[in-house]
């Protein structure tokens, strides 16, 4: 007689949690590859941006909230790096409009909670009772949340200027698309 795969309801849904981050880092993984070697600004860099964009998403996303709901401080801290490193990349190549600035100081609270968060939680790590484990994931708590605190103070700066235009925009959409891609890839 075969045993069922799963014991339980909880470990079948621990096993679905899985499938969009897995299905979304390997979509990102492969779009930003793509990326990587496509002519800039032509419409398969366009295209493939977008899947990028969107895969990134679902992956941050869930990634962060399976992070949290197993109590991974490194997930959760990492996802929402990523979604709004890659949110903030997207923006900078966008067409400015009305809403622009909505959504660039909507990402700003967003960078700051992330920054704040991280920074809170690796203080917390290093200073915990719990050995080397926690001081690895407390360093790297520190370290994303400084990326993100000087992703935050370019929004500043960006917010302040009225938007970005040529090699500063570029520039800006670079970085974090990058910092987002190896994110992906290490987790």
């Amino acid at each position: 007689r075969r045993r069922p795969r799963w014991r339980s309801f909880s470990d079948l849904l621990h096993q679905r949690l899985f499938v969009p981050p897995l299905a979304g880092g390997s979509i990102a993984i492969g779009a930003g590859f793509l990326l990587v070697f496509a002519v800039k600004g032509l419409k398969l860099h366009r295209k493939s941006g977008i899947i990028f964009v969107y895969s990134m998403v679902v992956l941050s996303l869930t990634g962060a909230v399976i992070g949290a709901l197993r109590q991974q401080t490194a997930n959760v801290i990492g996802g929402s790096l990523a979604f709004y490193l890659v949110i903030t990349a997207f923006l900078a190549v966008r067409p400015r409009d009305e809403w622009s600035r909505w959504m660039d100081a909507g990402a700003f609270v967003v960078g700051v909670a992330v920054s704040a968060g991280s920074i809170w939680i690796g203080f917390d790590l290093l200073n915990s009772a719990t050995g080397k484990m926690g001081a690895v994931i407390g360093r790297m708590s520190l370290f994303l949340g400084t990326v993100a605190l000087l992703a935050t103070l370019g929004d500043i700066r960006m917010m302040r200027t009225g938007g970005l235009k040529g090699a500063k925009r570029i520039a800006r959409h670079l970085w974090r698309m990058g910092v987002s891609l190896f994110i992906a890839s290490g987790s």
